[in-house]
C-alpha cells in the first residue's frame, strides 16, 4: 500500500522578537515557508494581563481595562449616589435635601472606593510578574512592567502613588537616577521604603535639606516605622544635632517601646558614642550610607526592595 503524503506545519519564534515568527507547511516533498506576526486575543485571558508582559506593546490591554474600569466605576457610583440621595430626598427624611446631597456625595466615595478595591485584583498578576522579573535582576523589564499599570492607577484609590515608590527604586536599581528621584517624589508618603531611597540618595548628594524634608514628612505618617525614625536620627546626629536625634527615638519609643534597638541607640547618643543601625541588616545597607560587612556583600544588591514587604522589628 503506497504511503499517503501528511500536511505538516511547523512555527518558528523569533527569540529576539517573541510576537514574530515564521510558519512552515510541508506537504510530501514541497515546502512552504512565510513570516506571520503573532497577536494575542485581547478578549481571551491570554490577553490579559501576564500576556502583556511579553508583548512588544503591553500597555494596550491595560489601557483598555482603565477605560472598563473608568466606566463601570463612575456609572455605578453615580447610580448609587443618586438613589440614595433621590429617595432621601423624596421620602423628606431627616436633613432634607442637605442630608440626602450629604449621602449621596459618602456613597459615590464609597462605591468608589470598593469597586477600585476590587478591580485592583486585577493587577496582581501583573505586579508577581514584575516582582520576579526585579528578582532576576532585570530592573529595567520590572521597571517597564510597572508602568503598563499606570492608565489605570487613577481608577483605583492610593495605587498611583504605590506604583511611583516601586518605580522610584527600580529606577535607582537601573541607574535612572533623574526618574528615580521624579517618581520617589510622587510615591505616597506611606511607603517608607521608597522615602528612605530618596532621602539616601539626596544625603549622598549633600542635599541636606531635601534629605531632612523628606523624611520629615514620612515620618508624620509612619509613626511606628523603626528604620525610618532610626535612619532619620543617625543622620541628624551626623548633622551634629544630637539633641534631635535623640527626640526622634524617644518619638518613636512612645509608640513602640519595646523596641530594643530604638533603646539602644538612645543609650550611645546619650553617652556621647555613634549609633549602630547594624541590627537593620540589608534593610539599612542597602540605602547606601554605610558600607556593609564583607559577609554581607553578596546580598549588598536586593532586587526585592523595590517591593513592598512586611517590616521586621528588631
Amino acid at each position: 500500500m503506497r504511503g499517503t503524503s501528511r500536511l505538516e506545519p511547523g512555527l518558528t519564534v523569533d527569540r529576539k522578537n517573541r510576537d514574530h515568527g515564521t510558519l512552515h507547511i510541508r506537504f510530501g516533498p514541497h515546502a512552504l515557508s512565510a513570516p506571520v506576526v503573532m497577536k494575542p486575543r485581547w478578549g481571551s485571558t491570554a490577553g490579559r494581563p501576564n500576556s502583556t508582559l511579553d508583548s512588544e506593546d503591553p500597555s494596550r490591554p491595560t489601557d483598555e481595562f482603565g477605560k472598563i474600569a473608568a466606566v463601570i466605576s463612575i456609572y455605578l457610583s453615580l447610580t448609587i449616589a443618586l438613589a440614595i440621595s433621590m429617595g432621601w430626598i423624596f421620602l423628606d427624611l431627616w436633613g432634607g435635601i442637605t442630608m440626602g446631597v450629604f449621602l449621596g456625595i459618602f456613597a459615590f466615595v464609597a462605591t468608589w472606593i470598593v469597586i477600585g478595591r476590587r478591580f485592583a485584583k486585577r493587577i496582581q498578576p501583573v505586579m508577581m510578574q514584575a516582582q520576579r522579573q526585579a528578582e532576576a535582576g532585570n530592573a529595567v523589564i520590572a521597571l517597564n512592567t510597572v508602568q503598563t499599570l499606570l492608565p489605570i492607577a487613577k481608577w483605583i484609590p492610593m495605587l498611583k502613588g504605590q506604583l511611583h515608590a516601586q518605580m522610584g527604586v527600580l529606577s535607582l536599581g537601573a541607574g535612572k537616577e533623574t526618574q528615580a528621584v521624579e517618581h520617589l517624589e510622587k510615591a505616597t508618603h506611606r511607603s517608607a521604603e521608597a522615602k528612605l531611597c530618596l532621602a539616601a540618595f539626596f544625603y549622598r548628594k549633600n542635599k541636606w535639606n531635601e534629605c531632612s524634608r523628606v523624611l520629615e514628612t514620612t515620618r508624620r505618617y509612619n509613626k511606628k516605622h523603626v528604620l525610618l525614625h532610626n535612619v532619620f536620627a543617625h543622620l541628624m546626629h551626623k548633622q551634629g544635632d544630637t539633641d534631635g536625634a535623640i527626640a526622634i527615638l524617644n518619638g518613636l519609643l512612645e509608640k513602640v517601646p519595646e523596641n530594643e534597638s530604638t533603646k539602644g541607640n538612645v543609650t550611645r547618643l546619650k553617652n556621647g558614642r555613634k549609633m549602630s543601625l547594624k541590627s537593620f541588616g540589608m534593610n539599612w545597607y542597602s540605602l547606601g550610607l554605610e558600607r556593609p560587612p564583607a559577609s554581607m556583600m553578596q546580598q549588598s544588591q536586593d532586587p526585592r526592595r523595590g517591593f513592598r514587604q512586611k517590616s521586621k522589628r528588631k
